[in-house]
């Protein structure tokens, strides 16, 4: 495992995650229980740019006939956010929320791996609803996230 790699490893065995590596790959996978969901969460870490993407995934993927709806929806959650980004496989359907960080010319602390992980695993749960409203019901986009936002 690469140095990045070691550092996710110890904030997750020391906070007593559950969690596989990827064969292969500088990858872990584990997964999260929260207030609205159950998500999978997947942490890249890419040595030889100093970069970590993490990455949870919402448990549903989004029809064909809602994902202008879903895409208008996550583009509204996302104006405003300060970090991280929602975004949506026009093709799979699929949505996560991304958070990111490149640490050339530093070190990757167990902190930093742990703010990322409450961030995307908060902001995914935060916005899940509105998602599944605008996927499963007639609710508007605009309404949806208008919704969320009121409720920060």
């Amino acid at each position: 495992m690469g140095k990045l790699l070691d550092t996710v490893a110890e904030f997750l065995i020391d906070d007593k995650w559950v969690f596989d590596k990827v064969e292969g790959r500088d990858i872990i996978k584990t997964g999260v229980r929260v207030k609205n969901a159950s998500y999978r969460m997947f942490i890249d870490c890419v040595e030889v740019r100093q970069q970590v993407m993490l990455y949870v995934l919402s448990p549903d993927v989004v029809a064909p006939e809602k994902r202008l709806f879903a895409a208008e929806f996550l583009t509204r959650a996302n104006y405003g956010l300060r970090f991280g980004n929602f975004e949506l496989d026009m093709d799979d359907g699929e949505v996560r929320f991304k958070v990111s960080v490149d640490v050339e010319g530093s070190l990757l602390s167990t902190q930093m791996v742990r703010n990322m992980v409450a961030m995307a695993v908060l902001t995914m749960d935060r916005y899940y609803p509105g998602l599944k409203a605008v996927c499963l019901t007639d609710t508007t986009p605009k309404s949806a996230a208008e919704d969320i936002d009121k409720k920060q």
